[in-house]
């Protein structure tokens, strides 16, 4: 039970708390603003199952596409792109250290980001302004791998603990 409790809570409370932070930057002027979906999601799939994930990606993808988007399906995508990639990351860095988080969080950065604006260059048939682009990617990378460093502790204390709850137990007693 507890675990179907923390899973709607990882799967729904915690993206719709994150969705006010989001519209704070938004509500304050500034356009470009750190992907916290993002963060929370690389630090999220290393902790929990494929399955748990896997739902995870879909939602904070529907959730991106309803709120920010013109397109349904983009961010869905570039979310279950970004966990087939952590997934392969996770298997490379198995010691978890603030140095291979933010290296996760770089990759995931760019490739969700890359993702993004070439799904919605082609379905809205735009040119593509690569100095442009070039610009807004770096500054985004840049805030999300500032904004990881802060809150790194936390995050790393959270997972720990959703870690803690999805790991398998392998506590055997002696007559096995």
């Amino acid at each position: 039970m507890k675990k179907i409790i923390n899973s709607i809570f990882l799967v729904i409370v915690i993206p719709f708390l994150l969705f006010f932070i989001t519209q704070f930057f938004l509500k304050n002027g500034i356009k470009i603003n750190p992907n916290i979906y993002l963060i929370y999601f690389a630090f999220i799939v290393s902790a929990t199952n494929y399955k748990l994930s896997y739902i995870l990606a879909f939602v904070l993808g529907l959730l991106e596409d309803l709120l920010f988007s013109n397109f349904l399906g983009i961010s869905i995508f570039a979310y279950i792109l970004v966990f087939m990639i952590l997934n392969i990351l996770n298997n490379i860095f198995k010691n978890e250290t603030k140095i291979s988080s933010l290296i996760k969080i770089l990759i995931a950065s760019f490739v969700f980001e890359i993702t993004i604006y070439l799904l919605t260059m082609f379905l809205s048939k735009s040119t593509l302004e690569i100095k442009l682009f070039t610009k807004i990617l770096l500054i985004e990378i840049s805030m999300n791998i500032l904004l990881t460093i802060v809150l790194y502790n936390p995050l790393k204390i959270f997972k720990e603990n959703i870690k803690g709850l999805y790991s398998k137990s392998n506590i055997y007693t002696r007559y096995f």
